[in-house]
């Protein structure tokens, strides 16, 4: 038997990017200190866990640009604005273009077999 499920595509704006850089910032800043004032290892270890955690769920979109994001093979949201986001790091994230691909060329004449003039557009 063949079933199949229809998902409609759900857009959405996901979390700012630049909210996300600040934090990881934060974040840097927190551990150089653990780092330097003495025995924070174990602390220092989880914050650098945290920043390349933050750090894959940052998405540049491009103009005409869409995004489209899987969590373990399963639809849940496109991103079809341009700029700088966050999403879950755990997202594939799979580029589609939404360029129109039209070729325009201008009408060119030829003769067919038996001589007539076609053009053809």
């Amino acid at each position: 038997m063949d079933t199949q499920t229809s998902v409609s595509e759900r857009i959405k704006k996901p979390l700012s990017g630049y909210i996300i850089l600040i934090i990881m910032l934060l974040i840097m800043m927190a551990a150089c200190w653990s780092v330097s004032s003495g025995p924070g290892r174990p602390f220092t270890i989880i914050l650098v866990a945290v920043f390349f955690l933050l750090w894959k769920g940052l998405v540049v979109n491009s103009p005409n640009n869409a995004k489209l994001l899987l969590l373990f093979g399963t639809y849940h949201f496109t991103i079809r604005q341009s700029g700088f986001f966050w999403v879950n790091p755990f997202y594939r994230r799979m580029a589609l273009t939404l360029r129109a691909r039209n070729f325009e060329s201008d009408k060119v004449k030829v003769n067919d077999k038996m001589g007539n003039p076609i053009e053809i557009s």
